[in-house]
């Protein structure tokens, strides 16, 4: 289910990809920032969208994977989002509104991001060595390995 409208969605994907792509060219301390997909060349505090956290990323990459912006409502009037459940090609509604991962590259960050959101508040550390995910309710769980930012 897309939004109304929406003729191309390359998704997160991309934007990590993209973001990869540009650090490559660049070298030293940078951010690359491609639509909240963040790679990072020696040491920087990314605050995160929707959370009061802010992550210190050196010579990595950060993404989040989240319902708190693509969400429509249906002309039944039951809410969708952009984020399927591969099994039944319905919105996954897994209990997450965001997942955030650090892996090495954005395009590693993002994959890891939207499988921990996907696999819901039971399976998202199956995929987040370092990262945090938002509750349906609010809460916010950080990981021990996290690297909070003072």
């Amino acid at each position: 289910m897309r939004p109304p409208g929406l003729k191309l969605d390359l998704g997160g994907s991309a934007k990590g990809l993209a973001a990869d792509w540009a650090a490559s060219k660049l070298h030293g301390r940078y951010v690359v920032d491609c639509g909240g997909d963040v790679r990072a060349g020696g040491t920087h505090d990314v605050a995160l969208r929707g959370t009061a956290h802010t992550l210190r990323v050196s010579d990595g990459a950060v993404a989040t994977s989240g319902l708190d912006r693509r969400v429509w409502r249906r002309p039944d009037g039951s809410y969708a989002h952009h984020l399927l459940d591969p099994g039944t090609g319905e919105p996954a509604w897994t209990g997450l509104i965001s997942a955030t991962a650090l892996a090495s590259t954005a395009m590693e960050a993002e994959a890891l991001a939207k499988a921990a959101l996907l696999a819901g508040p039971r399976g998202a550390r199956r995929f987040l060595a370092e990262g945090i995910v938002v509750h349906d309710d609010g809460r916010t769980e950080a990981f021990e390995t996290l690297r909070l930012a003072a």
